[in-house]
């Protein structure tokens, strides 16, 4: 699905730094009804990565087909960060959103490339 994102439409992203290397990718169906409330959980989320050491950038995009259908893609900088956050209260926040707000949803991060 990730090589379709030019098919989705950007709702928000924001970038703090241009060296991300490391992705995590969600990809979920919203439970119908909860659109907004999914919304607005991730922006809530977004403005608490960016406090985050070592995050550099999330985007959040609506399926142009599909409004049920979303891909949230966080940027972090090490591969000890996102292992950090994937420990954190902050991502237990996200996984429960998943677990309340998507019908499905997939969680995958990878190294993408490296700017060192």
């Amino acid at each position: 699905m990730l090589d379709k994102l030019s098919a989705l439409g950007e709702i928000f992203a924001v970038r703090k730094k241009r060296s991300a290397i490391n992705k995590l990718t969600v990809t979920l169906k919203v439970i119908q009804g909860k659109r907004e409330e999914l919304v607005q959980t991730l922006r809530s989320l977004q403005q608490n990565l960016e406090k985050e050491e070592g995050f550099s950038k999330c985007t959040f995009y609506e399926d142009a087909s599909d409004s049920s259908k979303f891909n949230l893609i966080e940027e972090w900088d090490t591969q000890d960060h996102l292992d950090n956050y994937l420990k954190s209260d902050l991502f237990r926040v996200l996984i429960g959103a998943l677990k309340v707000l998507s019908a499905k949803s997939e969680v995958r991060y990878r190294l993408v490339s490296s700017d060192r």
